[in-house]
């Protein structure tokens, strides 16, 4: 979903440096003015293009999809507000709709807009002031960059961040200049972010009684899903096999309306992660004829790194190269403009199989979580004496870090990034701490919406992260969310009566790790140089004898730190990707 809006003071007589037909014919991904009025344009472009809806009485425009329940807003939906403050309005947006949206509010006075990103942060929300014009966009396409500049330079601190955590892409960007927006935050004029929606707020929200939450996860979902498959030309579904994708598929087939033109399994051609046997299953279920498709293995190259190294973020969920251009093409063969996925539901539903869950028990119960069930069950989960996990989980109940991320041996040694940056992190201190962890989880399944191949043909969309199952699933307490010892016990429970057994009772997940271990193995002619003479080395951010060391079949198998090695690939890529963008825009300012 890729929009850009201009935003200056009508009553200023110097409008835009540009004019908006420049901006669409200089483009060619098919940019199109969408709206256009005193002091605004927008425009917009992909497969779907966003929705625009303006309340006049508050000079608000919220672009792309807002639901009320599981049906579109109404065309005007901050008509009714009852104040002209932006927090206020953002707030009762937040509490009273739902969706993928960045919502501009008041582009009227010389200060420029507020702007508010919906909670899910399925829409990306970058902002920057050039000349009298604040430029609010989801996207940094040549043609805008060029015509209406911000100054940019490369924010090193939090590049060296995101080699720390990868999740802290999620979090500011790494290009000093724009400000990137959290989900959830309003940006105003002149003062710090407000973040009108945040998780820990849901947690500290009493759950609903155990009895009701099956009902209420199945609702939930078969909302969202309802909603986010309307209007659609054509939905594909990817089918894994596993318990998310499932669930989605399940809604997917009861929502009658949904145009599925596709259901799609992938598998690698090596035999590693065939799930096609629980996918066969389900289709045999839900009566809907099954696609099957290989993955072939792949070598990394700079150019297919650069694909996926264009956006504010580097594209961590476009890594997996040959699939990315593969499921593009049959979208646009099957007359797709929709892809569903089930990612994020594994920390949606919890599937992290951590002694923590014992310790948020304890946290809630006190000693008498000693004699509850859910102790004996986890035990059983996590394959330990119960007395060993009473003994590990009380230790941590009263714990008040962050869960620790592994940190890669081969970085620059410095002081260790926590990952408190993010928005979302901040207020968990009296949080459970697997609360903490599912937190910290969501902050990384957030990169999933980062640019990548496919999402250039097709909308994809990943509703177990929609703002209603999230705030559900936050509100609910982890022993509960892991009923009956199992990982995602709620969420099996709650959709039993739609899915196989095998499926809806199964213990076992597909592994891809040696698919990823021979990609990384079969591109170390071009890795090595890469890397090691690369920039990220000549900013000392990584020890480049610690990784020449690593950068051998040998210690690949030994190490197994392929999954570390790709993602820095990644950032290496996105780095000279960037620098070479400003400095072709610093030679045209």
């Amino acid at each position: 979903m890729r929009f850009i809006a201009l935003c200056w003071n009508p009553s200023i007589r110097s409008a835009p440096l540009i004019a908006p037909p420049s901006i669409a014919n200089s483009s060619a991904d098919c940019w199109a003015i969408a709206l256009e009025m005193p002091g605004v344009i927008v425009l917009t472009a992909g497969p779907q293009r966003p929705a625009l809806r303006w309340a006049t009485q508050l000079q608000g425009l919220v672009i792309g999809d807002l639901y009320s329940g599981s049906k579109p807003a109404s065309d005007e939906p901050l008509s009714s507000a009852s104040s002209r403050d932006p927090v206020l309005v953002a707030k009762q947006l937040v509490t009273s709709y739902w969706g993928r949206y960045v919502a501009v509010l008041r582009p009227s006075d010389l200060s420029g807009p507020s702007v508010l990103r919906d909670p899910s942060g399925a829409v990306e929300a970058l902002i920057w002031r050039s000349g009298n014009v604040t430029v609010v966009a989801s996207t940094l396409p040549d043609f805008l960059l060029a015509a209406l500049p911000p100054k940019l330079s490369l924010d090193r601190e939090q590049i060296a961040s995101w080699l720390e955590s990868p999740a802290a892409i999620a979090g500011s960007s790494g290009l000093a200049g724009i400000h990137a927006l959290a989900p959830g935050s309003l940006s105003q004029p002149g003062q710090a972010d407000t973040q009108v929606w945040r998780p820990v707020d849901w947690i500290n929200t009493p759950p609903p009684p155990n009895d009701e939450l099956p009902t209420m996860v199945e609702g939930a979902v078969d909302k969202v899903v309802r909603a986010l498959s309307s209007d659609r030309r054509g939905i594909l579904v990817e089918v894994s096999g596993g318990l998310d994708s499932s669930i989605v598929a399940a809604a997917l087939a009861a929502a009658r309306h949904a145009n599925v033109v596709q259901w799609l399994n992938y598998r690698a051609a090596s035999g590693e992660g065939d799930e096609r046997v629980f996918a066969r299953n389900l289709a045999d279920a839900l009566a809907f004829e099954l696609a099957e498709a290989e993955k072939p293995d792949y070598v990394l190259t700079e150019r297919k790194l650069a694909d996926i190294s264009r956006g504010v973020r580097p594209g961590l969920s476009g890594l997996d190269c040959e699939r990315d251009v593969d499921i593009g093409m049959r979208a646009q063969l099957a007359g797709a403009d929709t892809i569903f996925t089930g990612q994020g539901g594994d920390m949606v539903f919890f599937q992290s199989p951590s002694p923590l869950v014992a310790a948020d028990l304890f946290h809630l119960r006190g000693l008498r979580g000693l004699v509850d069930p859910s102790l004996v069950n986890t035990a059983r989960w996590l394959r330990k004496s119960v007395w060993s996990l009473a003994m590990l989980a009380w230790s941590e109940r009263r714990g008040r870090r962050l869960p620790a991320t592994g940190r890669p041996s081969f970085l620059a040694d410095r002081t260790s990034f926590d990952g408190a940056a993010h928005p979302w992190l901040v207020g968990l201190e009296e949080v459970p701490p697997a609360k903490r962890l599912q937190v910290c989880s969501l902050v990384e399944k957030l990169t999933l919406y980062g640019e990548n191949r496919r999402s250039l043909v097709a909308d994809v969309i990943h509703p177990l992260l929609a703002q209603p199952i999230m705030e559900l699933c936050l509100r609910t307490p982890t022993p509960v969310l892991t009923s009956g010892g199992r990982d995602r016990g709620l969420a099996r429970q709650a959709f039993s009566h739609r899915l196989p057994d095998a499926i809806a009772g199964r213990r076992t997940k597909g592994s891809l790790g040696g698919y990823y271990a021979r990609t990384v193995a079969g591109s170390l002619a071009f890795l090595r140089p890469f890397l090691l003479e690369g920039r990220l080395a000549q900013m000392n951010m990584i020890n480049v004898a610690r990784l020449e060391a690593l950068l051998t079949r040998e210690q690949l198998i030994i190490r197994g730190d392929y999954p570390s090695i790709l993602f820095t690939a990644l950032v290496e890529s996105w780095v000279r990707e960037w620098e070479s963008r400003i400095s072709s825009l610093h030679g045209r300012s």
